[in-house]
């Protein structure tokens, strides 16, 4: 019951994180019965997916430790929350809005509003209300730029559906709806692009996920000479309880141009952790196609950002503007924002973060030295943790260069496979079984990577299985 609790809002989620219920779960562990120990484990995956510090994944480790040939008691219940922490989903850093009247993030006024062949909104969302959303009173807003007269442009929720809206006169102007089924509780990227043309009709296209699901002409330019000074992320301009944000906000973006397809497409692949200013080829961590690093830096996209936040530049509920010091600025004065009412910036830790920070994925390493260790009151090996832990691998691989180049770099193939070569010849045998299950030998079959085995050896059969990996 209390994990379906937790699973329900990123609120609850965080408030456990805040107490530190991950370390205090461990600590209780080695005093439950089987039954409690299963529940345990599940709340421990739920919250270490969210969350985890380096203090506890290093009390986690150390409670996998085994001696004597033996795992201590639930150690192997507790291997299952290491692929748990894998599948993250979301970005580290993220603004929390709790959905309450006023709880907004004001924008310094606006001179000017930016674009020259358009101008793009992107960023990454997730909704999370407190209650069902009641669709003939709730229609919580995702931005609103607009001048004292009312004019602007702005885009809101009613129901799953986000409208688009420009706004030319008081009460009078154009909508695009975008019908999209936007599911709560699920992050998504959205890019809604403006297209200006002076000889024809303008545009708008919608994005989600870096792919085009909305299009439409609309005459969305606003000709004003009027500052912007009604701006806000999470809130209309009214900011009454019913037109406010309840949710998470990744890195927020405004273009001063309207991006293409390509571009769009390319800052999907970034990730939902992405908050930089696309300056700089080596600063993700996520494996990109050449083409791709070409869209994101040739210097267009940088060149070309308004303004944008995100929650880790913040100072108490100050949101400094992070845009490139080069560009011009468009605001009035000091260009930074401010988190209204509860709105918070929102740091966790993934399990990438904490691993690196205790000396990288060889801590894996002796786990591998364990798969000979039999459970209390249990003769039988535990044939399940070799699976778990290739498992584990293959996800901290795939989704980071850094691990990757860490066990290249450290040889980590070729350590694993000596610590295999002195385990049981069963294990052995598992353990090829496991790999070409999980993807590790794409270009050869069962017998073949048998024959290798054969051959050469452990060694240089997870040098083999290392390339394949990387190449497949």
């Amino acid at each position: 019951m209390f994990t379906a609790v937790l699973r329900k809002s990123v609120r609850n989620l965080q408030t456990s994180t805040e107490v530190g219920l991950i370390q205090q779960v461990l600590l209780k562990m080695s005093s439950v019965d089987d039954m409690i120990a299963d529940l345990l484990v599940d709340m421990l995956g739920v919250l270490a997916s969210y969350s985890i510090t380096v203090k506890e994944l290093k009390l986690l480790f150390r409670m996998l430790r085994g001696e004597g040939g033996l795992w201590p008691k639930h150690a192997v219940k507790m291997l299952s929350v290491l692929n748990q922490m894998a599948q993250r989903h979301g970005p580290d850093v993220f603004f929390n809005f709790p959905g309450r009247s006023a709880a907004a993030i004001a924008l310094p006024p606006i001179a000017k509003w930016p674009y020259q062949n358009g101008f793009t909104f992107n960023t990454w969302f997730r909704m999370d209300p407190l209650n069902n959303i009641n669709v003939d009173k709730d229609k919580p807003y995702l931005y609103c730029f607009r001048t004292s007269k009312g004019i602007g442009y702005s885009a809101h929720f009613v129901g799953n559906c986000l409208i688009v809206t420009s706004l030319k006169s008081k009460g009078k102007g154009f909508q695009h709806c975008v019908k999209y089924d936007f599911q709560p509780r699920k992050w998504y990227m959205i890019s809604i692009v403006h297209i200006y043309s002076r000889w024809r009709n303008s545009e708008i296209r919608c994005y989600v996920n870096g792919q085009l699901v909305s299009y439409g002409d609309m005459a969305w330019h606003v000709n004003t000479n009027d500052s912007y000074d009604k701006c806000f992320l999470g809130s209309s301009e009214t900011a009454d309880a019913n037109r406010v944000f309840c949710g998470q906000l990744g890195a927020v973006y405004v273009f001063s141009e309207a991006l293409n397809p390509a571009q769009i497409f390319a800052i999907h692949q970034l990730g939902p952790g992405y908050k930089s200013t696309f300056k700089f080829k080596s600063e993700s961590d996520i494996h990109l196609a050449e083409h791709h690093k070409q869209v994101l830096y040739d210097s267009k996209l940088a060149g070309s950002i308004a303004f944008t936040y995100n929650a880790k530049a913040t100072d108490a509920q100050l949101c400094l503007e992070s845009s490139p010091r080069e560009n011009a600025s468009i605001f009035v004065h000091s260009p930074h924002a401010l988190m209204l009412q509860d709105v918070k910036a929102t740091v966790t830790h993934s399990i990438h973060s904490a691993i690196h920070s205790i000396g990288g994925i060889q801590i894996l390493f002796p786990l591998f030295a364990q798969l000979d260790f039999h459970q209390l009151k249990d003769s039988q090996v535990e044939t399940t943790v070799c699976a778990t832990l290739l498992a584990f691998l293959v996800e901290l691989l795939k989704s980071s260069l850094a691990m990757q180049e860490q066990m290249l770099g450290g040889k980590g193939f070729l350590v694993i496979g000596y610590l295999l070569e002195k385990l049981h010849s069963a294990l052995n045998s598992e353990f090829n079984s496991e790999a070409k299950m999980l993807g590790f030998v794409p270009s050869i079959g069962h017998s073949a990577s048998l024959r290798v085995y054969g051959a050469v050896g452990w060694p240089r059969l997870a040098w083999t299985l290392s390339f394949c990996m990387m190449i497949g």
